[in-house]
């Protein structure tokens, strides 16, 4: 059986609470990995497997949920310590709560605040599926309390405010309703209740990932099997509390290109004690194989797309206008400039041709460059339009009708990605590596891509175009939109490829490098 551990973490400390209401992260956090996917093809083809989480999170049963993935089972090492069994997640409704008989709520946009008196506030904050988040109050705009709940519906740990209305003390709650732990948020140590000192070896911990181990260690000792095999999100603040409690034989690390805390040396060497690692990227497999042979470390390494295409139908065919997409996170604004020259250049060639700029950040957050350069397009075909010899297409615009020659479009989400390429003819991603699950996106709608490196995903002239620098542009773009028969082409040869990257024959690739069959093959 599998048995995988993830990194879903904050970036402070990696075991507390990473559940965070959509409207306070700010510029978007993308959930989705390696793991999550994997798991997902797990459960696609029922094949059994079961998810450990080390971390603190009250939110799991929802954030599950949000990635198809509800039905896993699961092992926390929380809910163990706090004794919460298993239960379909169930929504508090605030109002049923004990306020006073005066309060008054006050509804925004975002949240609930509940007025209690002329000094005291609560605001109450939701996640994006609806479920009561956690109750802050607040005493003369001072913060006072915090109560987390689950989202099975009970109260699962409070924190309380110091003077100053800074947080310092977290307890952790049972299902009875007492505290098990309390953890000093300043200097992280954490204190038993005397009633539950029975279920701990100690009474007092320096933090609270000594007693996440002691926890894991405990479970691995009683469940996993000799024949298990781990497959942990490598991370170097957890890759040696787990590699310590388990044979180097069975234990996977897995690299993923969004989640760099293993670049490092240290966090290369907390991987060492796992006999298998799995690189999503070129680039990774090389800063692998570069450290293993520097270190003559005999690890077996295999690069394997943890992304499983799925045919998505494209749409382009139907629609009037070309859209043409371009990836710009990771470009800088020199080259992005240059791009957007080419483009201009391919509009006035075919006036029917449009531009989507895409990125996984907030319209909000992203580079005011960015913004200048959809403009610029927009401008020079808006100044263009009062001369009569542009050719517009009159047949499909009336005359109040604006042109959108351009425009920034956000992706946050993977099925905003997939959704975004539907209506798309062509991709073109500049970066010195393209993204990953773009190109697995574009494999499974039919669609040729525009890169600067040819991948096992992209082949020149086949599903694609390798080009060296922007200034070819030109030459890679009327490849497939001058010739129908390249597209159309492109179209059934990336089908064909699609057949490699389904799901199935990623988990029998994978299932074949760590029982020995195949030794650094890729996928």
């Amino acid at each position: 059986m599998k048995r995988f551990i993830p990194a879903w973490y904050t970036d402070h400390d990696w075991w507390s609470n990473q559940a965070v209401p959509f409207y306070m992260r700010g510029a978007v956090v993308n959930e989705f990995d390696d793991l999550i996917s994997l798991m997902g093809m797990h459960l696609k083809n029922e094949v059994p497997f079961e998810i450990i989480t080390l971390n603190y999170m009250p939110d799991l049963r929802s954030f599950l949920h949000r990635h198809e993935l509800f039905e896993a089972p699961y092992w926390s090492v929380f809910d163990h310590i706090q004794g919460f069994a298993h239960q379909t997640p169930h929504s508090v409704d605030y109002r049923q709560l004990n306020w006073p008989k005066e309060t008054e709520f006050v509804h925004s946009p975002v949240m609930i605040r509940a007025i209690t008196s002329e000094d005291m506030y609560s605001d109450i904050h939701f996640s994006q599926e609806g479920y009561l988040l956690w109750i802050e109050t607040y005493k003369n705009d001072i913060g006072y309390e915090q109560y987390i709940f689950d989202d099975r519906g009970f109260l699962s740990s409070y924190v309380k405010a110091n003077e100053d209305g800074y947080w310092f003390e977290k307890y952790y709650m049972t299902a009875d309703g007492d505290w098990i732990m309390k953890e000093n948020i300043f200097t992280n140590h954490v204190t038993i209740h005397p009633k539950y000192a029975h279920r701990f070896k100690q009474t007092k911990y320096e933090e609270m990932s000594f007693v996440i181990e002691e926890y894991l260690s405990a479970y691995i000792q009683q469940t996993i099997q000799p024949h298990d095999v781990m497959i942990v999100a490598s991370d170097v603040r957890h890759n040696l509390l787990i590699a310590e409690h388990l044979n180097g034989q069975k234990l996977c690390f897995s690299v993923f290109q969004k989640r760099d805390t293993w670049r490092s040396d240290e966090g290369m060497i907390s991987m060492t004690n796992g006999s298998y690692w799995l690189a999503d990227t070129l680039e990774n497999e090389n800063h692998l194989t570069h450290f293993l042979n520097q270190y003559q470390f005999n690890n077996q390494l295999m690069r394997i797309t943890p992304f499983d295409v799925q045919m998505t139908p494209n749409i382009s065919s139907q629609l009037h206008e070309t859209y043409i997409g371009v990836w710009v996170d990771g470009l800088t604004e020199a080259s992005l400039r240059q791009i957007t020259n080419q483009l201009i250049q391919e509009i006035e060639r075919e006036p029917l041709t449009r531009v989507v700029l895409l990125t996984r950040f907030d319209i909000n957050h992203t580079p005011i460059w960015m913004h200048a350069e959809v403009l610029r397009i927009q401008k020079y075909f808006d100044d263009r339009s009062k001369q009569p010899e542009l050719v517009q297409d009159v047949g499909k615009y009336n005359s109040n009708d604006r042109i959108v020659y351009a425009s920034l479009k956000n992706v946050p989400f993977e099925n905003d990605i997939v959704e975004a390429i539907s209506t798309l003819r062509l991709v073109i991603d500049m970066n010195e590596e393209p993204d990953l699950f773009l190109q697995i996106c574009c494999m499974g709608a039919g669609l040729p891509q525009i890169n600067r490196m040819q991948t096992d995903y992209v082949q020149h002239e086949r599903n694609g175009y390798i080009i060296s620098d922007i200034e070819s542009l030109p030459l890679a773009m009327n490849f497939y939109l001058t010739h129908l028969k390249n597209w159309n082409r492109s179209y059934a040869y990336a089908m064909k490829l699609a057949k490699m990257y389904g799901s199935d024959e990623i988990l029998k690739q994978l299932d074949d490098w760590l029982e020995g069959e195949t030794h650094g093959t890729e996928i």
